[in-house]
């Protein structure tokens, strides 16, 4: 699981150097931090630290899927 998160927010960073802003990436949560799925059936969520320099994304919460609870 933990190569799993680390895999996808490493694209999430690639394309954050392409340009692309990662707080525009993922699925809203009730607050600020963004929902990204994981082909294993968890997800975690990003938090932007915009004011932060260098600029840093922070992964705040990981959810493994039902079946390794």
């Amino acid at each position: 699981m933990r190569a799993e998160v680390k895999a996808v927010a490493d694209r999430i960073v690639e394309l954050a150097n392409l340009g692309i802003d990662p707080v525009e990436l993922g699925a809203p949560t009730p607050g600020t931090a963004r929902r990204h799925m994981l082909a294993s059936g968890g997800w975690f969520e990003t938090q932007a630290l915009p004011r932060t320099r260098p600029r840093l994304l922070a992964v705040v919460l990981v959810v493994p899927p039902l079946h390794l609870l």
